[in-house]
């Protein structure tokens, strides 16, 4: 996988679909939940920066899962994702990380994806939590320990005018969910803390 994926959704985020939202935090039977620790996640973003250009991804937390298992971005995978994006016309202003929109989508090409309802995202220090209700969607029903997954995060940097990423296992592709569920990640891998990945946890 190249850049091309994230800078594609700067664009086809464009085609936002919205549906009906996501429900009570999951427990283990019922639902998913994925945490994502960084070095250091602040409490406040400034969002719609005058210097980003329209339509950039300023910040981007996510997981997908590889639903056919064919280790590659493919139709019908699932990311669950809290991302934002500047649209045209957005004035500049700083909010809460945990205002941040969640969402999950679908890919519907290996470069394309949608929209589809929002989902549940609490923050607890570093640390980012996705959950959803199994019964959100039926694909989440067969999403278990065989499932394979991919971790991304990514912020515009001003300074260069380019994207930084974080990624998990590695740009190129997906990894087995280990049994206890946790994953780690080389700390300072990026230059910006807020999308250095260093934990993650699913609980299926």
């Amino acid at each position: 996988m190249s850049h091309f994926y994230k800078f594609f959704i700067s664009i086809s985020v464009m085609l936002i679909i919205t549906a009906c939202g996501g429900g009570d935090n999951p427990n283990a039977e019922d639902g998913i939940q994925v945490s994502i620790t960084v070095s250091n996640l602040p409490t406040e973003v400034t969002i719609n920066k005058a210097d980003t250009p329209d339509g950039r991804v300023e910040y981007n937390w996510a997981v997908t899962f590889d639903m056919d298992n064919n280790g590659a971005f493919s139709t019908g995978d699932i990311v669950l994702q809290i991302l934002h994006f500047k649209r045209p016309g957005s004035a500049e202003t700083t909010v809460n990380v945990d205002s941040l929109p969640a969402d999950l989508w679908l890919l519907t090409s290996s470069t394309q994806t949608q929209s589809q309802f929002p989902i549940d995202m609490s923050i607890s220090g570093n640390t980012i939590t996705m959950s959803i209700e199994r019964s959100a969607l039926a694909a989440l029903q067969t999403i278990d320990e065989s499932t394979m997954v991919f971790f991304d995060t990514s912020y515009y940097d001003s300074n260069s005018g380019l994207n930084a990423f974080d990624y998990y296992p590695d740009v190129l592709g997906f990894v087995n969910i280990p049994t206890s569920g946790m994953f780690t990640d080389p700390a300072a891998d990026t230059a910006f803390d807020l999308i250095d990945m260093i934990e993650m946890d699913i609980v299926l």
